[in-house]
C-alpha cells in the first residue's frame, strides 16, 4: 500500500476494484479507450472487522481474480481500490516532521494507539505528506490490519500480479482533477459508511469518516455527519468561499437524500463525478455502479492529493 507510487510513477495501467459484491478489473486500452471485465464476489470471501478489513478467503479470490485477468490480460502491477470502510485513514498535525520514513511511521503509530482498538504494531501504515497548511505539517494516513492486507495480496501474487498501490475509494475521488483553489468536498457513501475529504490548495484539509447503524438510524447519523463536517469547514477551517460537493454514493436513495442535505447550505454546489475514461465494453459498464466505476477512473488518470 504505496501512495507514493501515484506521486513519483506514472499511473498504473490496470485498477482492480474488490468488495464484498463486485470484483472488476480495468485496463487502458492502445486505442485510447479503457477495457473492463467484471464478476460477482463469491460470497464470504471477506470479512469485516471494528477497524476495516479483517480477513480473506484468498482461494475464493484466486479463483474470480484468475477469470478476470484471463480475460483482460492486465499489468503484473496494478493499482487496487477498495471500500473505504476496509481502510482506517486520518489527517494527523505534527508540529515537526521526522526526516526519516521510519520515524515519522513511529509518530504515527503513537499517535494511532489511542484511535484504533487494535495493537498497533499489526497495522500496515501508508502515508502522504500534504502541501503545508499554516505553521503545521499535515499528513494524509490510511493503516489496515497487516494480515488482512497479506491476504488481500496473495492472490494476486499467486497469479505473477503485485498490486504497485491499494486505494480507499475516497482517496481515489479525492485524486479527480480540480481547480486547487477551489474548496472541494468529496462525500462517499457504501453500505453501513459515510465518508467525507476536503481538497484545496493542493492538498487533503479535512477528512471525516463514519461507519453507520445498519438501522434506520443510519439517516439521521449520516445527516449528522454532514452538518458536523459543515460546521468545521466554516467555523475551524474558516472558508468562507462556494465549496463544490461531489457526491458518490452506492444507493441511490441516499445519493438524493445527501444532495438534498448539502443542497440545505449557502454557498454549497453539488454535482455527481463520472469516470473521465472512455469505457470499451459498454455491456460491463452497464451493469457496474459509476460508485465503483469512478474511482477505478481517477486512479488510471493519476494524480493525488
Amino acid at each position: 500500500m504505496n501512495w507514493n507510487e501515484l506521486v513519483k510513477s506514472p499511473p498504473p495501467d490496470t485498477v482492480w476494484h474488490v468488495d464484498s459484491a463486485v470484483v472488476l478489473s480495468a485496463r487502458r486500452d492502445r486505442r485510447g479507450g479503457c477495457r473492463c471485465v467484471a464478476a460477482d464476489t463469491p460470497a464470504g470471501t471477506f470479512s469485516i472487522g471494528p477497524v476495516g478489513l479483517q480477513s480473506v478467503d484468498a482461494e475464493r479470490l484466486r479463483s474470480v481474480l484468475e477469470n478476470l485477468q484471463g480475460q483482460i490480460s492486465g499489468s503484473k502491477r496494478p493499482g487496487v481500490v477498495v471500500p473505504t470502510a476496509w481502510v482506517r485513514s486520518f489527517l494527523l498535525e505534527l508540529e515537526e516532521l521526522p526526516r526519516h520514513q521510519a520515524e515519522i511511521e513511529d509518530v504515527l503509530r503513537w499517535r494511532l494507539k489511542k484511535l484504533l482498538p487494535i495493537p498497533v504494531t499489526e497495522l500496515r501504515l501508508a502515508f502522504t505528506v500534504q502541501p503545508r497548511s499554516g505553521s503545521k505539517n499535515q499528513l494524509l494516513c490510511a493503516a489496515v490490519v497487516e494480515r488482512a492486507a497479506q491476504d488481500l495480496e496473495k492472490p494476486f501474487q499467486e497469479l505473477g500480479i503485485t498490486p504497485s498501490l491499494l486505494v480507499p475509494r475516497l482517496t481515489a475521488l479525492a485524486m479527480q482533477p480540480g481547480d486547487p483553489e477551489q474548496p472541494r468536498l468529496v462525500v462517499q457513501q457504501e453500505p453501513g459508511f459515510i465518508s467525507m475529504v476536503l481538497v484545496l490548495d493542493g492538498g487533503v484539509r479535512m477528512i471525516r469518516t463514519k461507519p453507520l447503524p445498519m438501522t434506520e438510524g443510519a439517516w439521521a447519523a449520516a445527516r449528522q455527519e454532514i452538518g458536523m463536517a459543515m460546521t468545521f469547514l466554516r467555523s475551524h477551517l474558516e472558508i468562507d468561499r462556494v465549496i463544490e460537493a461531489s457526491v458518490c454514493a452506492s444507493d441511490l436513495t441516499a445519493h438524493e437524500a445527501i444532495l438534498e442535505w448539502l443542497g440545505e447550505y449557502d454557498d454549497v454546489t453539488c454535482s455527481t463525478p463520472r469516470s473521465g475514461v472512455q469505457w470499451m465494453d459498454q455491456a460491463v459498464v452497464g451493469i457496474v455502479s459509476e460508485s465503483r466505476l469512478v474511482p477505478v477512473s481517477a486512479v488510471l488518470l493519476g494524480g493525488m492529493p
